[in-house]
């Protein structure tokens, strides 16, 4: 018959070899988050000629904004062809995702959580103007960008990205007249990074000629979580306790006989 001695040691070896073999069963899923701002912002046109005889200025020719959210399979989208405030919110259980509109030209806001159990949560979109920029004038923009990535409550697998841009561009070439972003994830930090800091754009037109320019303003987030994938290490320890359970086992049979 096992003595007790021999019981608690097969018992012990059994309990160890059960840690070893499965270093991640008892770990708590990842909560990751992102979130990315552009505020403050504020516009200022200048004639630069004001005794020329031409009036200088900016004539919008169209004004719109995007939002999107998208949690897992599931997306929402609102748009407008004006500034006015505007928000759109997409969640499933504890993953969700936001962006939202203050009113004010130029500003967003974007968040996205997820715990795992989809593709992530995620935002998109885009809010600006198309605007004639008339001969011998200049026009600034100018705010605040900040933004964050966050992992807690677990050492899952993060794909975390926050980015706030704004941008002047030529509408008939494409080419960029000025811009700025701010970008961050996890590659630097596993827990957690962020940025934040004023912007400024600018652009002369100092030519007789009208340009047709357009200008953006954005903020995306995107969080996701995936199953922890055991490192070379990991499958190691794993062989060592199925290792440790076989002794255990063999043990506890010849005490047995």
């Amino acid at each position: 018959m096992m003595t007790m001695q021999t019981y608690l040691k097969t018992v012990a070896a059994t309990a160890v070899g059960l840690a070893l073999a499965m270093p991640m069963a008892f770990t708590a899923a990842a909560t990751v988050s992102a979130g990315a701002s552009v505020t403050n912002v504020q516009f200022k046109v200048v004639d630069l000629t004001p005794d020329d005889g031409q009036t200088g200025g900016i004539i919008y020719d169209r004004r719109f904004q995007t939002l999107g959210a998208i949690v897992g399979d599931s997306r929402k989208q609102v748009g407008s062809t004006d500034w006015s405030a505007l928000s759109v919110f997409n969640s499933s259980g504890t993953n969700y995702a936001s962006k939202t509109h203050s009113g004010v030209p130029g500003e967003v806001q974007a968040y996205a959580q997820n715990s795992g159990g989809d593709d992530g949560s995620s935002t998109y979109g885009e809010q600006g103007g198309d605007f004639l920029l008339l001969p011998h004038t200049s026009i600034s923009m100018w705010g605040h960008m900040a933004g964050f990535v966050q992992s807690v409550g677990g050492p899952g697998q993060a794909s975390v990205t926050a980015q706030s841009s704004v941008v002047f561009y030529d509408y008939i070439s494409f080419a960029q007249l000025d811009s700025d972003s701010q970008r961050v994830d996890l590659t630097r930090s596993p827990y957690g990074a962020s940025y934040d800091k004023d912007f400024r754009l600018s652009f002369e037109n100092d030519t007789d000629a009208i340009r047709f320019i357009t200008w953006g303003s954005g903020a995306d987030a995107y969080a996701a979580t995936t199953a922890p994938v055991p490192e070379p290490e990991g499958y190691a320890m794993l062989a060592a306790g199925l290792l440790l359970i076989g002794v255990a086992a063999r043990r506890r049979k010849a005490a047995q006989s």
